[in-house]
């Protein structure tokens, strides 16, 4: 049987180091997408962060593009929202709040926007390198949307037994680097 869609993650996978696709890469998507099949790209990346990769990529115009950790699709012809599936602001404030008080920055997507807490430098080379502009975000809590996305940002630290936080709280954390991801359990149907 043979293929009809591809799904590929972009960084550390199609990308070489963030922002690079090899020409190895991009032979093998062209001539997936001239025989017909669909080109999903998956991406913890804001739709803003993959628009530039994209446009190298050429994939036409089927196909969609998953981002911020699965809270947002996109449909690559127009680059308008498909689908998004959100938590409250209200209901993660607890969790950012004690991100604050532990000195680590607090970032939040939804749809285009990128929004920080503090702008810092951090924020600022984010926003250089993903080509886009950070809102400042104080009163998350009263946020009128729902955030697709969060990112907890600072030196590592000990969060305790991920597992029983999640059996608590139905979050889930990832420790990665120095980022930590929080988002809200969720299936897709």
């Amino acid at each position: 049987m043979a293929y009809q869609i591809i799904f590929s993650d972009m960084d550390g996978t199609l990308l070489e180091d963030d922002i690079h696709i090899s020409e190895k890469n991009q032979e093998a998507i062209a001539k997936a997408v001239a025989a017909g099949k669909e080109m999903v790209l998956c991406t913890g990346r804001g739709v803003f962060g993959t628009e530039v990769i994209l446009e190298h990529l050429g994939l036409g115009q089927k196909g969609y593009v998953i981002t911020q950790n699965g809270g947002a699709v996109y449909h690559l012809e127009t680059m308008k929202l498909a689908w998004k599936k959100g938590f409250s602001p209200k209901e993660y404030a607890k969790y950012a709040k004690l991100a604050e008080e532990m000195g680590l920055e607090v970032y939040f997507y939804d749809n285009r926007k990128f929004m920080a807490t503090h702008f810092t430098k951090e924020v600022e080379n984010y926003c250089a390198v993903m080509g886009t502009e950070a809102i400042i975000l104080t009163d998350y809590e009263n946020y009128d949307g729902v955030f697709t996305k969060s990112l907890i940002n600072g030196k590592k630290i000990t969060f305790g037994s991920p597992r029983s936080f999640n059996e608590r709280n139905g979050y889930g954390w990832i420790l990665s680097s120095p980022v930590i991801i929080i988002w809200k359990w969720f299936c897709v149907v």
